[in-house]
């Protein structure tokens, strides 16, 4: 008889963590959630755990007992000190997994998180991902590209603007994935026969795009043309992020990640399967 497996997730209601959730459920995976806040999930196999992730003693518990864990760092826009909230956060994480000795951990990333500089709160991953490579456990690094997903905010407004607004010059190939897929990219790792030390997958689509490419694309799926993308300076974008909420410190983080996409500095590496959504894919799915 097959013992069933367990695993915990953080950020289960998240958008990768609600697409593993649900794909390993499905695979006959018992999950226990951890959220700030989240509702219970109908399916019998899961159990839901709300706390601070900051509190190791609760995610020690959490983690305890487990064939895996998906991790990550959320980035809160409005923290007045962004690093030193996720280093919090990150810290709290692995001290908690090495506590509980979870044998295979699979963490989300990001493209960049190589880069130990001047990649904005990229940077908090890096540092994580140092702090996770000293576990002695089964490692994988996630490294997506640019969310589509971060289109979301700017779809209903667009009309209006008449133009996708950033601070990323307009003509630099970026990496880019929906959330989705790289949900079910964590599914399959954490499935992958056992091996040993730190295992990097970077997830990405099959072709890079620039954000003209990405404002000529929201254009075929609302019909309304082909709209321009508009490069704005560093202080108007920060004006605008202070706007909906973010710290100063999280602004002019954002705008540093910006000026090493600008630069071509957070690139793909590996050769990686790509997934498979595209961005039309995406927006005909938010149509």
């Amino acid at each position: 008889m097959t013992t069933q497996r367990t695993i915990t997730v953080l950020g289960a209601t998240g958008r990768t963590g609600r697409r593993l959730t649900d794909t390993l459920l499905g695979r006959g995976w018992k999950v226990r959630r951890v959220a700030r806040t989240a509702r219970p999930h109908p399916h019998p196999a899961a159990t839901t755990h709300t706390g601070d992730l900051t509190d190791t003693d609760f995610l020690t518990t959490a983690f305890t007992g487990v064939d895996a864990a998906y991790v990550l760092v959320p980035f809160d826009p409005t923290a007045p000190d962004v690093r030193a909230h996720m280093d919090d956060i990150g810290s709290s994480i692995t001290d908690a997994l090495r506590r509980a000795r979870v044998p295979r951990v699979v963490a989300l990333s990001s493209l960049g998180a190589e880069l130990e500089h001047g990649t904005g709160f990229l940077t908090a991953l890096h540092a994580q991902e140092q702090r996770l490579t000293a576990l002695e456990t089964d490692l994988v690094l996630l490294r997506p590209g640019y969310f589509f997903d971060n289109l979301d905010p700017v779809l209903p407004h667009l009309r209006h603007i008449g133009a996708l607004q950033d601070s990323i010059a307009p003509d630099v190939p970026l990496p880019m994935v929906a959330a989705g897929d790289v949900g079910a990219a964590a599914a399959d790792a954490v499935e992958e026969p056992e091996h040993q030390g730190t295992t990097i997958r970077e997830i990405r689509t099959a072709v890079d795009l620039t954000l003209m490419d990405v404002a000529a694309a929201v254009g075929r799926a609302q019909g309304i043309g082909n709209p321009p993308y508009q490069q704005l300076p560093d202080e108007e974008t920060i004006t605008q992020l202070l706007q909906v909420g973010f710290s100063d410190d999280a602004a002019r983080l954002q705008v540093e990640m910006h000026h090493a996409f600008s630069a071509g500095r957070v690139a793909a590496a590996g050769d990686d399967p790509r997934a498979p959504t595209t961005v039309d894919d995406y927006l005909a799915s938010r149509a």
